[in-house]
């Protein structure tokens, strides 16, 4: 499926961006390779293939999921950088505006 103009100035436009000919030329081709790749994995003779095959040597858990207790506070603290009455302290993620609105 060759990828059209029309299709890239759609997901351009989905994805809120702004364009210049170059980018879209890169988007367009990026895309194309993008759908080149599912096609090739698409035509893939997969009979006799379970729906899930596990890559590692000795399958997949590598233990038993057993609930154990958690650390105490004091334990996982310790590496914090800053810690306050028994949680982690960090920097605020919005600042304040300085003149007071919001």
């Amino acid at each position: 499926m060759e990828l059209g103009e029309d299709v890239v100035r759609h997901v351009e436009d989905l994805a809120r961006l702004e364009l210049t000919a170059a980018e879209r030329e890169a988007m367009r081709r990026d895309l194309q390779r993008i759908l080149d790749y599912v096609a090739d994995l698409a035509s893939l003779d997969l009979d006799g293939v379970p729906p899930f095959a596990e890559t590692r040597p000795g399958g997949g858990a590598l233990r038993e999921d057993v609930p154990q207790p958690s650390l105490p506070p004091p334990a996982f603290l310790d590496g914090a950088p800053a810690a306050d009455a028994g949680h982690f302290v960090v920097p605020p993620a919005i600042e304040a505006a300085e003149d007071g609105d919001a």
